[in-house]
């Protein structure tokens, strides 16, 4: 194909139906001058053959024609799948109010009274081929529109079916998880309890190596025990229903910590706490989170002779920076606020924490803070089954919320975690 030829393809390719051969002449020297693609039909059935071997892209029709007039070629284009979306332009010297309603009724989109004007005809041709290109392209969106739905259901579904899969695999692991727990307690209470037997009855017998032996055995299997209990209470927070009550988290973190007093008496430590705090939560499984959090703040503080631990809360909105990364690093250290019980901004979140001033820990190396069994402290110098912020942030994620920390060696850590504000009957 010719430049030429692919330059009137993309103006349009247009059929002129005539019987009249200087009609035909006429238009096509009319058409080809502006870059029309130009193709004749003598007679109706010549034209109903061109128009299926090779629909064009509109048709210009006579309506007086022998054997077959105009208004009986638009009706065959019309009930062709073919040629059915054609405009056609009937040309014509009737022009009578009839004929052009005639028209129109089988099919046409316009009508063109002989003897024409140039520019009318261009003018009516470039409208037709626009509106027929806005058609098209609206087709073509529409299509894509529907392709995109589908592939949208399809990929709904193919979620809901990998989310139905994945729900049955975590119950599975869930229910192995516990089962394990559950049924390697009994044999493991077991080789602790005879432990403790051999320790009080047959200790005599044995030398200081077979003594420190023992006890190694003993340390080994209780913080087995510790692991496994740690493992269940963890498998059942996840199936456990939230019951969502206004909870004092002021009392529950005095309890826990009076508990930690009264266990380890010879220790000098404060706790800063305001009067009041209080959330909408699982107050059982709150309880647990704040249990894990104070009882590290105390384990790594517990080196000091005195030492602080803080509990407090503040708004968002009285923080927030663009540089805060949460889960890892939070260079923010917020004042302590006094009182917060209830969000008076609907656009501001409370975030509680718990602070120390103990031994921190680097948190550049903190990437997998929240992992089951990680740690950053040796057992010798602090005992831990590596559980304990697994399952806090299991239990602030069950509330919706989020759990990040900042800490520095030496100069002690911070827990910072929010919760998801639902509103009671």
């Amino acid at each position: 194909m010719s430049n030429l030829e692919v330059k009137q393809t993309k103006l349009g390719n247009i059929l002129i139906v005539d019987d009249q051969p200087d009609n035909l002449r006429i238009l096509d020297q009319m058409l080809t001058e502006k870059g029309y693609l130009v193709r004749k039909a003598i007679n109706g059935n010549l034209a109903l053959q061109s128009a299926q071997s090779s629909p064009p892209d509109l048709i210009l029709l006579d309506i007086m024609m022998p054997e077959l007039d105009g208004y009986e070629v638009c009706k065959k284009l019309k009930k062709n799948s073919q040629t059915v979306e054609i405009p056609v332009i009937f040309i014509s010297a009737l022009d009578q109010t009839f004929n052009k309603i005639q028209a129109f009724e089988v099919g046409g989109v316009d009508y063109i009274e002989k003897p024409f004007q140039e520019e009318e005809v261009i003018a009516r041709i470039k409208n037709q081929l626009t509106i027929q290109q806005q058609k098209r392209l609206l087709q073509s969106e529409i299509i894509k529109r529907q392709e995109t739905e589908l592939n949208l259901q399809e990929t709904n579904k193919l979620l809901q079916k990998r989310s139905l899969e994945l729900e049955s695999i975590n119950k599975e692991l869930t229910a192995f998880s516990f089962s394990l727990s559950h049924d390697l307690k009994a044999p493991l209470t077991n080789v602790y309890m005879l432990t403790d037997i051999l320790q009080q009855e047959y200790s005599h017998l044995l030398d200081q190596e077979g003594k420190d032996f023992l006890n190694l055995i003993d340390y080994s299997a209780k913080k087995m025990n510790h692991i496994l209990e740690d493992l269940m209470v963890l498998s059942d927070l996840k199936e456990r229903t939230l019951n969502m009550t206004k909870v004092d988290l002021v009392s529950l973190v005095k309890h826990i910590f009076q508990k930690l007093k009264m266990k380890h008496p010879e220790q000098n430590a404060e706790l800063i706490i305001p009067s009041e705090i209080q959330a909408i939560c699982d107050q059982r499984m709150l309880k647990i989170a704040l249990d894990h959090l104070v009882s590290n703040a105390w384990k790594y503080s517990a080196k000091k002779e005195d030492f602080t631990i803080e509990f407090g809360a503040f708004l968002t909105k009285d923080y927030i920076r663009e540089d805060q990364i949460i889960f890892a690093q939070c260079p923010i250290v917020p004042p302590l606020v006094a009182e917060i019980t209830r969000v008076e901004d609907n656009n501001s979140e409370i975030i509680y924490f718990v602070r120390d001033y103990g031994v921190g820990f680097d948190i550049e190396n903190a990437d997998n803070l929240f992992m089951p069994f990680q740690r950053f402290h040796s057992d010798e110098k602090f005992e831990g089954t590596g559980m304990g912020l697994s399952t806090v942030q299991r239990i602030i994620h069950r509330h919706g919320g989020s759990v990040w920390a900042e800490s520095k060696v030496n100069k002690g850590s911070t827990f910072y975690f929010s919760l998801s504000l639902p509103q009671l009957n």
